[in-house]
């Protein structure tokens, strides 16, 4: 029973970093060419919307992938929860320098992270591991939906074309 409960575990575990691996290369790969598609006539001091924008992305990109890499450490909880505050603050950026087409994408992004927190939080009143497992699970994986969704929509923005 207790090596069919690892096993079940471990799945979980690998299915989540996987999903939010997806999501962070596809972030990342789109983030890195938005400047590019979107140049505009402003000096090279200055980035456009488009630039700044897809930079936001890219960081967020990178705080997610340490995320990812936290729920691998045997670290603990606290480099998670300095990832997920990380990621709220590059989100809450990214939301204001994105237009209104992005931006529900993007507010479904930061309530899953800040679902996790609460997540986070709520964890000691758990009895289980296994529930608490699931619970962290359930909203890493809620992270992985947003963040691909959100590249999507970004693709064609961010694109190499």
């Amino acid at each position: 029973m207790l090596n069919a409960l690892h096993a079940i575990i471990r799945t979980e575990r690998i299915r989540i970093v996987v999903t939010l691996l997806i999501a962070l290369l596809s972030l990342s790969a789109l983030a890195s060419s938005v400047a590019a598609q979107e140049e505009s006539s402003a000096p090279a001091a200055t980035p456009t919307a488009a630039e700044s924008a897809c930079a936001s992305a890219e960081d967020l990109a990178f705080v997610i992938s340490f995320i990812g890499d936290s729920i691998e450490s045997e670290s603990g909880l606290v480099p998670l929860g300095i990832g997920v505050v990380a990621a709220v603050g590059e989100t809450r950026t990214l939301a204001s320098l994105v237009g209104e087409t992005y931006r529900p994408l993007v507010e479904d992004l930061l309530i899953s992270l800040e679902n996790l927190r609460e997540t986070m939080g709520a964890l000691e009143d758990l009895d289980t591991a296994g529930a608490k497992l699931v619970s962290t699970g359930e909203a890493v994986a809620d992270i992985g939906n947003a963040m691909d969704a959100l590249t999507v929509q970004l693709r064609t923005r961010c694109s190499d074309d």
